[in-house]
């Protein structure tokens, strides 16, 4: 096979029309905000890919990004609180929007679940403060206590 031909079989793939990253989307900001910082010419499913990235490391709003580096063909994703950044490949194939929006869509589903499950935690301990925590003057007390009866009592 020659390099006409797999030009020529890669072409119909590339003549496809690609959707674009919905603009009424819940995360279009911050989609909008990593693709400015990717390299003119980024298709929209690699910045939907980058996005992705981004949302499983923690930053979840535009203003929570702090940069994007490229360095060799690998974006680097940086949020302002330390330690959320993200690394993905650009030059990969990456799956269909369609397919990424879904993978976003169940991961914001999840976090929604932990954090409602959190909330319910807290709301629970916030209902018994006072709950089984054993203060320090309560442990010496007890302590005490159980030195008391199994002192020597029983002489002989």
């Amino acid at each position: 096979m020659n390099d006409e031909d797999r030009v020529e079989q890669a072409k119909p793939s590339q003549d496809v029309a690609q959707p674009a990253f919905p603009s009424d989307h819940r995360d279009y900001p911050l989609f909008s905000a990593i693709q400015a910082q990717l390299p003119r010419g980024t298709s929209d499913e690699k910045a939907a890919e980058v996005l992705h990235a981004v949302k499983e490391s923690g930053i979840e709003r535009a203003d929570q990004l702090r940069k994007v580096t490229i360095q060799d063909d690998v974006a680097f994703v940086f949020g302002k609180t330390p330690g959320f950044h993200s690394e993905t490949a650009l030059n990969t194939p990456s799956p269909g929007i369609n397919v990424t929006l879904q993978k976003t869509a169940e991961l914001d589903q999840q976090r929604t679940q932990e954090m409602a499950q959190f909330q319910r935690e807290r709301e629970e301990i916030d209902k018994n403060p006072a709950g089984p925590v054993m203060t320090l003057a309560a442990h010496s007390q007890q302590k005490m206590m159980a030195d008391a009866s199994s002192g020597d009592g029983g002489g002989g």
